[in-house]
């Protein structure tokens, strides 16, 4: 392949774009693989693994903190024969899904998605273009970003 690439230097002080989980899952399914190149499949398969390391490894404290939630709000334990289990469970599972919403959509900087978005074109012309048209306000969020940065 010809052309160069402006990818992020390891050390930098500015920070990467920011994509939450959600937008990321929309976003990927939007973007045609047959258009990309090897290089670009190889970032979008190393962000996926990321993003899919990193949720899994958020169920546990997620889980642990939807039950400590929702034992707060039964209260103590008092004359519980099973303890409440039933009443906990409700409440934990309405905690549960709260939490994971803000876990889904909270931003995550990602440095794969930093090269993406900064190649020279012609390589990123598609990316960028079906980012634009499919999805204006993501779009805008990762032009404001790229201007923070200076890109």
């Amino acid at each position: 392949m010809s052309g160069e690439y402006i990818t992020a230097m390891p050390l930098q002080k500015k920070p990467f774009v920011k994509i939450s989980y959600y937008d990321y899952l929309m976003w990927i399914q939007a973007i045609d693989a047959e258009k990309l190149t090897k290089w670009e499949i190889l970032r979008f398969k190393m962000m996926h693994e990321r993003y899919a390391f990193g949720r899994t490894l958020l169920q546990v404290p997620v889980i642990g903190l939807s039950y400590l939630c929702g034992q707060l709000v039964m209260g103590p334990a008092i004359r519980r024969g099973e303890a409440g289990l039933r009443e906990a469970m409700v409440f934990s599972t309405f905690f549960y899904l709260l939490i994971h919403h803000w876990v889904d959509n909270r931003q995550v900087p990602d440095k794969y998605l930093d090269q993406i978005l900064t190649q020279k074109s012609p390589q990123g012309d598609y990316i960028r273009a079906a980012t634009q048209e499919e999805f204006p306000g993501l779009w805008e969020d990762f032009c404001d970003q790229l201007d923070e940065k200076g890109d």
